[in-house]
């Protein structure tokens, strides 16, 4: 609720009862009193970067040992406008970007202490989870996590991709497909432009 003056002119009204020092009459404001305005029609921004990608088969033996594996996420569910290829998101325009990381992790073993997983920009690593994976696994060896990253700002072209790192073993940790078609548990990163 509240007064609104419409146009750049504003809406006037002679005075009945008065006039001016010349003999014409005075003016007042004329406003205009607006309870309420009602939006009816929704608007989609098809343009606006937004994708979901995942990896299609399980991913075998990429870290455990230290190795810094970037994750290959070779299968896009959408990507909205055409920013997501070869495992790398790049955005199209300067902003701030969400972005959603999902990854189940077995073949962990008991000598593994350490989980670092990375979204990696140009402004730096953010990391979106640090953690002793054999004692946050499910019997020890099978991992499930699902991360969101905060609003990170991008410029024009930069890119954004997703790394894993597990220490203190062997190459044994393998991130597992997600065969229900980027519906289920697997591995799958996402993205879109927030503002």
């Amino acid at each position: 609720q509240g007064t609104v003056i419409f146009g750049a002119t504003p809406l006037l009204r002679p005075s009945s009862d008065q006039t001016g020092s010349l003999g014409r009459p005075s003016f007042r404001w004329q406003a205009l009193h607006v309870d309420s305005l009602v939006a009816t029609s929704t608007v989609q921004a098809t343009g606006t970067p937004a994708f979901m990608a995942y990896a299609a088969s399980s991913l075998l033996n990429v870290t455990g040992n230290g190795t810094d594996y970037k994750v290959i996420f070779n299968t896009e569910r959408f990507d909205q406008a055409n920013n997501f290829a070869s495992s790398t998101f790049t955005a199209p325009v300067a902003g701030k970007y969400g972005f959603v990381v999902s990854c189940y992790i077995t073949g962990i073993g008991s000598g593994h202490t350490n989980l670092n997983l990375l979204l990696e920009t140009n402004s730096g690593d953010h990391t979106l989870n640090f953690s002793n994976p054999t004692a946050a696994g499910v019997g020890g060896t099978d991992l499930t996590l699902q991360c969101s990253s905060p609003l990170i700002q991008m410029a024009a072209n930069d890119t954004a991709t997703v790394h894993i790192i597990i220490t203190g073993s062997t190459l044994t940790a393998d991130l597992l497909g997600n065969t229900g078609g980027g519906t289920g548990n697997g591995t799958s990163f996402s993205g879109w432009l927030e503002k």
